[in-house]
């Protein structure tokens, strides 16, 4: 069976039929206040007041103290206490970032360490586990979060055997 504006066995082309003005022979009724045919108007954002951050209890600030003094090797949830329960406010505020599963830290000395790792990776090709833990002078434990923190912040990229190397973006972004 021929389609429409396709030929058919004579070789003539059958005629189209005409478009159906309400798309798949659905009739729906224009929105009110609208002619039919038209389209709408794109909808312009209104500008937003700016969101002011919330203002942060004394043990907030408390903590982000102790996130501060923690430097690269940063407590863990349960390490903190009752006082973990600020972690929410300080991190809506931009003042304590998650790494790993329960760590978490400074925005300061992520940023400290992520330079730290790009100086090494431009100076050497790439880093590793071990070598940041030497450079750090700290534990495996906190080196490798804070090497999958920079991975997941796609600063780094973990290569088959577990060095890592930077990603384009990080060698033409500006730290921070």
């Amino acid at each position: 069976r021929p389609r429409p504006g396709r030929p058919a066995a004579g070789g003539v082309p059958r005629p189209r039929p005409p478009p159906d003005p309400g798309g798949g022979g659905v009739v729906v009724p224009p929105a009110p206040g609208r002619r039919p045919g038209r389209r709408p108007e794109p909808e312009i954002p209104q500008p937003q007041p700016p969101i002011e951050a919330p203002e942060l209890s004394a043990a907030a600030i408390a903590l982000e103290q102790r996130l501060r003094d923690a430097g690269h090797q940063p407590p863990t949830e349960a390490e903190l206490g009752q006082v973990a329960a600020e972690l929410a406010a300080l991190r809506a505020a931009g003042r304590a970032v998650r790494v790993g599963r329960a760590m978490y830290a400074h925005p300061d000395a992520i940023a400290a360490v992520r330079d730290r790792v790009v100086k090494i990776v431009e100076a050497e090709g790439d880093i590793t586990l071990g070598r940041l833990r030497d450079e750090l002078g700290t534990s495996r434990r906190y080196a490798q979060a804070l090497l999958e923190h920079l991975d997941a912040a796609r600063v780094t990229r973990r290569l088959p055997d577990d060095r890592r190397v930077l990603r384009r973006s990080a060698r033409a972004a500006p730290p921070g």
